[in-house]
C-alpha cells in the first residue's frame, strides 16, 4: 500500500526509500522475488507486489538498494548453510 503512496505523488520516493523507512518492504521483496512469477501464477494475482516491484524498478536507487539486500541474504544463507555443515 505505501507503494502506491509514492507511485501516485502522496509520499516523496527520496524519504520512502530510506532503509529507516523502507527496509522491511526490500527485505520481503528480495525474498519473494525469486518466486514471484509463480506465485502469481498459483495465486491468481498477476499485480501481487507489482507496485512494490515498479516502485523499486522506478529509480537506480531502489534498484541498488534491492541489489545489496539480496547480497545480504545470500550471505546469510551461506553463512546458516556453513555452519550447519
Amino acid at each position: 500500500m505505501a507503494a502506491s503512496l509514492v507511485l501516485h505523488g502522496a509520499l516523496n520516493e527520496d524519504l520512502f526509500l530510506e532503509g529507516s523507512f523502507s527496509g522491511e518492504m526490500f527485505f520481503i521483496f528480495a525474498k519473494v522475488r525469486p518466486f514471484l512469477k509463480e506465485l502469481r501464477e498459483k495465486m491468481q494475482a498477476p499485480k501481487l507486489f507489482g507496485n512494490v516491484e515498479k516502485l523499486i524498478n522506478n529509480s537506480q536507487k531502489g534498484r541498488d538498494i534491492l541489489k545489496t539486500v539480496e547480497e545480504r541474504i545470500a550471505a546469510r544463507r551461506k553463512a546458516m548453510a556453513e555452519a550447519a555443515a
